[in-house]
């Protein structure tokens, strides 16, 4: 049976737990569609389906989740962004704590707020981003970084954005303009092609359109309140079986050796 995603999980979570300390943790995944494919029907609609490898290691790493105890969470109609942005807003308002945002995704940087406590971790490159850190690469942050992703689109998701406004024009129509509503109410009175096709988008509904697109739901209907997130001890008897189920004997043999399990019982199967 393939593992390396596992494997990939397993080093993550140990990575991030030493990074950040957390007192809670929540996995989000995607389920199915989301309201964003019903909104727009070419939205990640040209991708290939996952490979079958990837697959069939969907399972096993639930499963891993529910032997190392950590809340993982997946709502029909909803994409693991939108969790993750429901979880953060609950987090932050509700309970004042500080949120470490474990992705690179760029739509998340959104959410990073120096003054709220929220950043991001960069787990591949090992890397905490805070609000500087997502100005100097997309140019915006909050509101602002929305903006630029709904004008220039994303091509991976199947978001056109305004025709012939990119990355780097609409980061220069934000900076200008600064806000949303601002950039709407001056479509009229940009010039060129670029003020063109703005109308354009802004007359047929498209502009709201990727605007929407674009946006982190806020209100995602969670089945857990932030209590039944915490830290809790692994099920370590759950994940050794799991480890030797899977074959990782490198896991095995090192929560044995720190559980102090003989060598006999802790021989991966």
């Amino acid at each position: 049976q393939a593992i390396e995603v596992v494997v990939r999980l397993v080093r993550m979570l140990r990575k991030v737990y030493k990074v950040t300390k957390p007192s809670h943790v929540v996995i989000a995944w995607d389920k199915g569609k989301s309201w964003r494919h019903h909104l727009h029907i070419p939205y990640k609609a040209h991708r290939p389906p996952k490979p079958e490898r990837l697959q069939e290691q969907w399972k096993p790493s639930r499963e891993l989740m529910d032997a190392l105890n950590i809340t993982h969470i997946e709502v029909e109609g909803f994409e693991a962004d939108d969790i993750m942005a429901t979880t953060t807003s609950r987090a932050w308002r509700g309970e004042g704590c500080e949120v470490v945002l474990v992705t690179s995704d760029k739509d998340m940087m959104q959410l990073v707020n120096d003054a709220d406590d929220i950043s991001a971790y960069d787990a591949m490159k090992g890397k905490h981003l805070k609000e500087a850190d997502v100005l100097k690469k997309y140019g915006a942050t909050g509101e602002g970084l929305r903006a630029i992703l709904a004008l220039s689109g994303d091509a991976v998701d199947g978001i056109s954005g305004v025709k012939g406004i990119g990355f780097k024009r609409a980061r220069g129509i934000v900076k200008r303009f600064e806000t949303w509503k601002a950039i709407v109410d001056a479509a009229g009175g940009i010039r060129g092609e670029a003020g063109k096709a703005l109308r354009a988008a802004r007359g047929s509904g498209d502009l709201d359109l990727y605007w929407r697109l674009v946006g982190l739901s806020l209100d995602v209907p969670m089945p857990v309140d932030l209590d039944a997130c915490q830290v809790y001890k692994p099920d370590y008897a759950h994940l050794l079986d799991l480890y030797g189920r899977l074959h990782m004997r490198s896991e095995h043999r090192r929560l044995s050796d720190r559980l102090g399990v003989s060598h006999s019982r802790r021989s991966a199967r």
